[in-house]
């Protein structure tokens, strides 16, 4: 039996002014699917996210959510159905509001708090998800006043509001001290292995790389370099193409370690000339 693909992107292009931040993105996410979301700095990650999650339009192409067509009359539906975790994006929207009242937000899936679609029971999921992850105590304080780690939980406990289908997660665990981030990663883990929800997790760290994780996807400059099975996208071949450097990639019980060597290249990563060895060390 073909398994319903939570997301299907056919061509999704996104365009700022002259700029092409994303192109030709096609990307099937079916349930029980955990991708890991690679890729450098600039290369179009949060753009690509906030368009699969609903929150932007793409330029160009299809977005399709749980089987439906993304338009204008069912996005706070489908969204409802998304839990989007996303400090860069949600940061240029939440400023002073309440720790509460952001969760709570969460339930209809917009910025701001729809009071008709709440009930006494939400309340108290919302704090519920609050408590569990370590921030009972600032329920009612402002977003702005949070420490980053704070900030990241208040959104994760926004995720989790609803019934999601998939958890969209962009680099949950930037920034945050050891204690808060091995808090998010246990959370996730816990959440991956109770369920078979589909999980999208942006990250640039290989300690992040947790076990469940059966899919990857490499974007470089807006487009898709490789797709798949992690262990294919993730090998030494296809990283050192990516890279344009030589890669080792070696998977152990212990987790991942992705190592780039610089031996015969600059800072910048362009080849070192030859005769370049002396000049650096003179």
């Amino acid at each position: 039996m073909r398994i319903l693909a939570v997301i299907c992107a056919e061509n999704i292009a996104f365009q700022r002014g002259r700029k092409h931040i994303l192109q030709n993105i096609c990307w099937q996410i079916e349930q029980g699917e955990y991708w890991l979301l690679f890729g450098l700095n600039g290369c179009g990650k949060t753009t690509l996210l906030s368009i699969l999650s609903g929150y932007a339009k793409s330029s160009a192409g299809e977005l399709m959510l749980f089987g439906e067509k993304l338009s204008d009359d069912n996005i706070l539906t489908l969204r409802r159905q998304i839990g989007w975790v996303s400090a860069s994006f949600f940061e240029q929207y939440i400023k002073t509001e309440a720790v509460l009242d952001i969760v709570l937000a969460g339930k209809s899936g917009t910025l701001g708090i729809r009071s008709e679609m709440l009930t006494d029971e939400d309340v108290r999921q919302a704090k519920k998800w609050l408590t569990m992850l370590g921030l009972k105590k600032q329920i009612r304080y402002p977003y702005d006043l949070l420490s980053r780690g704070q900030k990241q939980r208040v959104l994760l406990a926004r995720a989790l509001m609803s019934e999601r289908k998939i958890l969209i997660l962009d680099e949950p665990c930037a920034g945050l001290d050891l204690l808060s981030k091995q808090k998010i990663l246990q959370a996730l883990n816990n959440f991956c292995q109770l369920t078979q929800k589909a999980v999208i997790y942006v990250t640039h760290h290989t300690d992040e790389i947790l076990s469940c994780f059966n899919k990857a996807l490499l974007l470089k400059d807006g487009q898709i370099h490789s797709q798949g099975d992690i262990n294919a996208v993730l090998s030494t071949n296809n990283l050192s193409d990516y890279f344009q450097i030589p890669t080792n990639v070696r998977r152990t019980d212990e987790g991942w370690s992705i190592q780039l060597d610089m031996t015969n290249y600059h800072i910048d990563g362009t080849p070192k000339a030859k005769g370049d060895e002396k000049n650096d060390q003179s």
